[in-house]
């Protein structure tokens, strides 16, 4: 029902029935609070995402993926670095090359290119080696911005 709800635009009804859920005794877990984080706008989303941290709740790759996903659509590059950093501080999910990928795909897109190629050096730092979609990225950034010799 709460996917439901949320598919719907309707996050509110979601929540409440998380209320009733929590109210007649169930345990809720991290699925429940991954579909609710995807129906949330992206400044809910954070401060949701840093409340069920703080209430116990350890996030998984679904709800680093889900949240990372909403904040590259709507070109907030910069929290998503920050939540990038939070998977590192938080444990639970290292970055991965699917992660770091979408945020230096977000930068770039936003011409952010030194931004995604700082990222990039620090993923490589990580150890996390990169794939054809991570140079398509920042091939197109540099393109966008029309520095063919770099892009070249």
């Amino acid at each position: 029902m709460i996917n439901c709800f949320c598919n719907l635009n309707r996050v509110d009804l979601g929540f409440s029935i998380l209320g009733k859920i929590l109210k007649l005794g169930y345990e809720s877990d991290t699925t429940t609070f991954n579909t609710l984080i995807k129906g949330l706008c992206v400044t809910s989303t954070v401060k949701f995402f840093d409340e069920i941290v703080e209430k116990g709740f350890p996030p998984d790759f679904f709800t680093y993926i889900t949240i990372l996903n909403g904040l590259c659509k709507t070109g907030n590059a910069s929290a998503a670095i920050i939540l990038l950093k939070k998977m590192e501080e938080i444990g639970g999910c290292e970055p991965g090359i699917v992660d770091y990928n979408m945020v230096i795909d977000s930068l770039c897109k936003v011409r952010l290119v030194t931004g995604g190629f700082k990222l990039f050096l620090e993923m490589i730092g990580n150890g996390v080696s990169p794939d054809l979609i991570t140079y398509k990225s920042l091939i197109k950034g540099v393109c966008r911005l029309g520095q063919w010799k770099e892009a070249t």
